[in-house]
C-alpha cells in the first residue's frame, strides 16, 4: 500500500472515530469547505462543511450507536482525487425502537498538499431490521 492509499485510510478511521466520539472539529478538519453530501436516495443534497457536519451531529444527536464497524476500505486514486468505498455494519437506537443495518459509504476525496479532503459524500444503507 502506497502513502496515498494510507493517507486516505486514515482519513476514513478518524472520520468515523471522530463522529462516534462526538469530535465534530476534527469532522470539520475532515470535509472541504464546499464539500457536498448526497442524501440516500439521491433525492437531495447538503452543501459546504457546516451542513455535512451538522448532518453527523444531527444523527449522533437522536441516536444511541450501540455497535459501528466498518469493513475493507477500497481506494481508488487517480492524480489528486480518490474514492474510497466500504462497507458498515451498525445497531442504533431512536424514538422507534433498536435498529439494526448495513450498508456502504462513498467518500470522494481531494489531495490539499499533505492533506486528504473529503469533497462528496454519499452513504447507501441497506437493509435494516427492528431488533
Amino acid at each position: 500500500m502506497g502513502e496515498p492509499e494510507r493517507g486516505i485510510r486514515q482519513v476514513v478511521e478518524r472520520l468515523d472515530r471522530a463522529w462516534q466520539a462526538g469530535d465534530f472539529d476534527v469532522v470539520a478538519e475532515l470535509f472541504h469547505p464546499d464539500a457536498v453530501m448526497a442524501t440516500p436516495d439521491f433525492g437531495d443534497r447538503l452543501v459546504g462543511r457546516d451542513a455535512c457536519v451538522d448532518s453527523y451531529r444531527g444523527f449522533t444527536a437522536n441516536a444511541t450507536v450501540h455497535h459501528f464497524a466498518i469493513g475493507t476500505i477500497d481506494v481508488d486514486i487517480v492524480g489528486e482525487s480518490a474514492v474510497a468505498t466500504y462497507p458498515y455494519e451498525t445497531v442504533y437506537e431512536i424514538e422507534t425502537g433498536t435498529w439494526k443495518g448495513t450498508g456502504r459509504d462513498l467518500l470522494v476525496l481531494r489531495r490539499e498538499g499533505d492533506m486528504w479532503r473529503i469533497v462528496w459524500r454519499c452513504l447507501t444503507p441497506g437493509p435494516e431490521a427492528a431488533v
